[in-house]
């Protein structure tokens, strides 16, 4: 029960329509919707083991900051091993470290730190969870240890693009705010063609903020960073206009791809 995991079949994955033909967004987008899915089996398994619920019946699991690490993109077609532990129990806050592997599961394409929080649907805030039962069942990795990155903007960041969009009901999602895989398509598409050609995704962190609903105004900002020699930073800071509040923090860290300078 520490560790779920099963193979997961092309067939089950679902991608957003998406505006940048860059292999690592569609991929991106099929990992993080198919280990939610294995995240959520796994509660199930949990909840045949714990007297009272988690969580209570008003509440949902919402993301609130991911560091995603890419060894090696899969192919469209290819049936991949998914897995998940809990590593970490704190207060509200819940993480989950999910490994990406090939079907026979002799290499692993990726590791996905997701931190979780309960929110209630009826009053739009975080809820309490019940960490006295995950561990009374043992469910934390010790030997686990992660530092979710910190996200800001350096004096070296150029600002290079800013797009402005109004939240509709396809970016609207079951938590009644938008899909968090849409913060992760715009950050793409302040991405010129140009600066993608050549480079490959090494790691992909997100902080989120506070939520988008329905109507809001958003601006997102793509700041540009050439820090190493063949190593490449871009930041994406996406805010709510409406409320004037930052809802996502984004940073991508690239790799030339060698022979392709």
């Amino acid at each position: 029960m520490l560790v779920y995991g099963r193979n997961v079949s092309p067939s089950e994955f679902f991608s957003l329509k998406i505006l940048k033909n860059h292999p690592a967004i569609h991929q991106l987008n099929r990992l993080i919707v198919a280990s939610l899915e294995i995240s959520g089996e796994h509660d199930q398994v949990i909840h045949q083991h714990i007297q009272e619920n988690i969580i209570s019946d008003d509440a949902l699991w919402a993301v609130t900051q991911s560091d995603i690490l890419l060894h090696h993109l899969p192919e469209r077609d290819e049936e991949l091993w998914f897995e998940t532990e809990v590593v970490r129990l704190r207060g509200m806050f819940v993480t989950r470290l999910f490994r990406i592997l090939d079907a026979e599961q002799e290499e692993v394409y990726a590791e996905l730190y997701m931190q979780f929080v309960a929110l209630n649907m009826k009053t739009r805030t975080m809820e309490t969870v019940d960490i006295l039962q995950l561990q009374a069942l043992g469910m934390e990795d010790h030997l686990v240890q992660h530092r979710f990155p910190r996200l800001r903007l350096e004096e070296t960041d150029e600002l290079v693009q800013t797009d402005r969009l109004t939240i509709i009901d396809d970016h609207i999602d079951n938590l009644n705010h938008v899909n968090n895989l849409f913060y992760i398509n715009w950050a793409f598409e302040g991405l010129s063609n140009a600066f993608i050609q050549g480079k490959k995704l090494q790691q992909l962190s997100i902080r989120y903020g506070k939520e988008l609903l329905l109507g809001h105004e958003v601006a997102v900002k793509s700041y540009d960073n050439h820090g190493l020699e063949d190593q490449w930073q871009t930041k994406h800071l996406i805010e709510n206009e409406t409320t004037q509040e930052e809802s996502c923090f984004i940073r991508f860290i690239w790799k030339e791809i060698e022979g392709e300078k």
